[in-house]
């Protein structure tokens, strides 16, 4: 997996499992399936917070915590002859690679209230 810092700040946390990705910044916890989100095209996967980090979430958020570039699925190769009687089976992916994926870490910036000033 590559792995990319694009701002300063407190950054998200990742750790793979099988196809398995959990982003973690401070409490906040969200796994994303890579393989079932992977398409016949490349695709990208947004995951957003808050300002001072609270939460994480794929739809709200004011600013990015992370963006996962996932590669198109590859298929395994099919023999066009198929076996004697049967119909040609349709393609089979393969795994997803995780060295084809790209995550982009976004820093959370710590907002300090100063009181009486």
């Amino acid at each position: 997996m590559n792995i990319q810092t694009m701002t300063e700040g407190r950054l998200p946390g990742v750790r793979l499992t099988g196809s398995m990705l959990t982003i973690t910044l401070g409490e906040a916890a969200l796994q994303i399936d890579l393989e079932a989100e992977q398409g016949d095209t490349t695709r990208q996967v947004e995951v957003r917070t808050t300002r001072r980090g609270e939460t994480l979430s794929r739809t709200e958020g004011d600013t990015y915590a992370a963006v996962i570039t996932l590669p198109r699925r590859r298929y395994l190769p099919v023999d066009p002859q198929g076996e004697a009687g049967e119909g040609v089976a349709p393609p089979q992916p393969e795994p997803l690679n995780a060295e084809t994926v790209t995550v982009q870490l976004w820093g959370c910036a710590e907002t300090i209230e100063h009181q009486g000033e």
